[in-house]
């Protein structure tokens, strides 16, 4: 993914009290900067958003302090929230409900990644369609995660296969390439920006993606996936900054979107793509990816997902039936941050 994939922001002001509170911040900011604590998987494109933060000056221009916490694999960042580590995580929105539901006092806030992993094989795989996965060996980074349960609900309505019923091996998404690759699975679903340099290398081939899926089975690829969770203590702690944050998140999200070489340059690095070609091919990747549309109108299409996901996995695999609109703190009149 980009997981892979790819956030904006906490509706608290109209749209024109939004721009007067952030130009207001941005005189203030000399004065006092609130600390706010990202945690990201630095590997898989993760930190991109606080680093364009930090290395643009445009935190500080906002009052803001960025501090990049790591963690290694999904589902660690809520460990992390809930022992005081992080005030901000990206998240699926399954995973919001559930975490809410289990008493984690957070909202989302802004997107991070649309709908974007690809489901790949090696180059000389004689695998050519989704449906020729069936008795496959398929790996995966975890059962519950929205990716792959997409995918199961997806492939049953567009192809009438289901994946669950497949040999599955689940790993951490940078182990699936090296299992893939050394042949001890026959397929992988992986994070977007993790398979463009073995993509673009010709090492892997991609087989289909999940929005791809989602078109055939009739459901919305732009339907709410992974987006950016922040705690209501920060909120409680740093009263006023919120207008701050999402006027600094959006910014940071245009400079990325810009294609920036300044900027993309070290982020390429940190995520140890040297090649050229290959760097070309992740930020093109990356910024097809990262803030998509976060409006109220995209719930519906995503609580169809759900169904459909319920449909085919079963109502314990995503752990509820309705996703709330409360869980969702969006810009003003519905704006995409």
């Amino acid at each position: 993914m980009t997981w892979r994939r790819s956030v904006a922001a906490l509706a608290v002001c109209g749209a024109a009290a939004l721009s007067g509170c952030a130009s207001r911040a941005t005189h203030q900011a000399a004065a006092h900067l609130d600390t706010i604590r990202f945690g990201v998987i630095t590997s898989g494109g993760g930190a991109e958003l606080p680093e364009a933060l930090i290395r643009t000056g445009i935190a500080a221009k906002y009052g803001l302090r960025i501090q990049i916490v790591p963690y290694a694999a999904p589902g660690q960042q809520y460990t992390l929230v809930r022992g005081g580590g992080a005030d901000i995580v990206p998240g699926n929105v399954l995973d919001l409900q559930r975490q809410r539901l289990a008493g984690l006092q957070v909202h989302a806030v802004a997107s991070f990644q649309r709908f974007s992993s690809p489901i790949v094989v090696r180059a000389g795989s004689p695998l050519t369609s989704f449906a020729q996965l069936a008795g496959r060996t398929v790996g995966q980074f975890g059962p519950a995660t929205i990716d792959w349960l997409t995918i199961r609900a997806a492939g049953k309505f567009a192809t009438g296969l289901d994946l669950g019923t497949t040999r599955l091996t689940q790993a951490p998404p940078a182990l699936l390439t090296s299992l893939l690759e050394r042949g001890q699975i026959d397929a992988a679903m992986q994070f977007a920006s993790l398979a463009a340099q073995p993509l673009e290398a010709g090492r892997e081939r991609q087989l289909t993606t999940v929005p791809a899926l989602l078109r055939s089975a009739g459901l919305d690829p732009d339907a709410l996936d992974v987006v950016w969770d922040l705690t209501d203590r920060w909120q409680a702690m740093n009263p006023g900054a919120l207008p701050r944050l999402q006027a600094a998140m959006n910014e940071a999200y245009q400079r990325l979107k810009s294609g920036d070489p300044s900027l993309w340059a070290p982020l390429t690095a940190m995520a140890g793509i040297h090649d050229p070609a290959a760097a070309k091919a992740y930020v093109a990747e990356e910024i097809s990816n990262i803030d998509p549309p976060y409006t109220r109108a995209l719930i519906a299409p995503t609580q169809r997902l759900i169904r459909a996901i319920i449909a085919v996995a079963g109502e314990p695999a995503v752990g509820f039936t309705v996703l709330p609109a409360s869980d969702f703190l969006f810009p003003p009149d519905g704006a995409s941050g």
